[in-house]
Parts: C-alpha cells; structure tokens; sequence
C-alpha cells in the first residue's frame, strides 16, 4: 500500500526514483524497494518523502480505492508518456477525495450516470446536431448558453476533475470511469471557452457512444455534438436577433 502511494505520488510531481532519492538523501535504489514493498521507509524519511513530494504523512497510509477504468486520452501527438502519467496520477487523487466525501455524504449531489436517448444509428454530422438538440429536450434545457457546464454535468452523474498538472496544451481532456462512473477532466490552465468544449465534447462521446454510423468520424462527431449542444442555431438566432 504504502510502495504503490510513494510511486503515485511520485509519478504525480515528475521526479524520478533518482531526483526523488537526491532530494530526500536516499539511494534510487531504495526509492525503488520502497514503491515496490521490498523496504519499510521510517519514520524520519517518511516525513523527508511527504515533504518532497507535497503531500501530508499520512497520504502514504490511505488504502487505495480507486481504479480508472476505460481511460481515454484526447492527446496530441507530442504529449509526452510521462506527462500522461502525472495526469492520471492527479486524476485518482482527486478522485478518491470525491469517494471519501460520496462515502459520508448523505444524498450526494452526484447520482449515477443514467442517460440513454433513444435514436436510431447517426449515418451523418446533420444528424449528430438532431441528437445535441433532443439531449437538450430531454434534460429540459431550452435553448439559451449553458451558464455553468460543470454543475450540470455533475447533476447528471458525470463527474469534472479539474486538474491543476502543467503543459496543458500537451492534451485535449481526458474520459474514464471510476465503478462505472463517467469522469471527464480538463485543465485549469485553459481558457474557460477551452475547457467548455472539452466538457461538451466528451459528453458527446458518452452519449454517441455505439450510436455512430462507421461512416462517421467519432472526433468530428463529438466537435459537431459540442457545437450544436453548447449553442443550438435557434439559440444563436435569437442571441443575434
């Protein structure tokens, strides 16, 4: 337990077992027993990582609870391996904070994610605009901007991890699901307008997934999704006058 949060927490402040090990005054080596449960760090060098890495004491004590299942990336081709990493090992941070409260919360404002619209097989990107527009019905939304996408999101059983990991123009979002439910995460360091179409988009992907035609190209389908979702025409007709 204690090896798997030293590694986490670790891979989450980009240091190698080498960097870690300088800074705290222990061997690469060691730092590598240690994250593989070989060696049991004291007490003094426990205090040593937690200040290293950021992190309170007794973060290396927590029982793990979380696993990201079905992780989908929207990387751009230079993202690099271990900035992915850091992401993710941000994301299961943030994530069990989210299980812990959801534990003792009662009547947790998240529910579970519970939404399948009945539609045929989208054969074209028109249609994919039809399916942003019956979402919109059906979560009774009219046909105004959406003032706060993280809220409503969350109050559909989806939840926003907002992660604070640096180079963020490296990647464009992140979808995964924690016991079956969806999380999508973007970036602080991204304009608001930025992290709205993320956040558009990858519901899309949650909402067209299965549903696409092979004709139809996923990514353009969910920009598509996005586009009409955020901003129906008729919302932008009345919006112009």
């Amino acid at each position: 337990m204690i090896g798997e949060r030293i590694k986490r927490a670790r891979t989450a402040a980009g240091l190698s077992m080498q960097a870690l090990g300088d800074i705290v005054g222990i061997s690469a080596n060691m730092v590598k027993k240690y994250e593989h449960n070989q060696s049991m760090p004291s007490s003094g060098v426990l205090l040593k990582l937690a200040a290293a890495l950021s992190v309170r004491s007794e973060y290396f004590f927590r029982p793990a609870q979380v696993t990201l299942g079905e992780v989908e990336y929207r990387k751009k081709a230079s993202a690099p391996a271990k900035l992915l990493k850091k992401i993710e090992s941000d994301v299961i941070d943030q994530a069990e904070r989210w299980l812990a409260l959801k534990n003792v919360w009662p009547n947790f404002p998240i529910s579970d994610f519970d939404y399948h619209p009945d539609i045929p097989v989208v054969s074209s990107l028109a249609a994919v605009e039809q399916v942003a527009a019956k979402v919109r019905s059906d979560w009774q939304l009219g046909m105004n901007p959406l003032p706060d996408l993280i809220d409503l999101l969350e109050s559909k059983g989806i939840l926003v991890i907002v992660s604070n990991v640096p180079q963020a123009d490296k990647f464009d979002g992140l979808q995964a699901k924690i016991s079956g439910q969806p999380i999508v995460v973007v970036s602080t360091h991204w304009p608001g307008c930025r992290q709205r179409f993320t956040l558009a988009h990858e519901l899309g992907h949650l909402i067209l997934h299965g549903l696409l035609d092979d004709s139809v190209d996923e990514e353009m389908a969910c920009n598509r999704f996005a586009s009409a979702f955020l901003l129906p025409d008729i919302g932008l007709y009345q919006h112009l006058g």
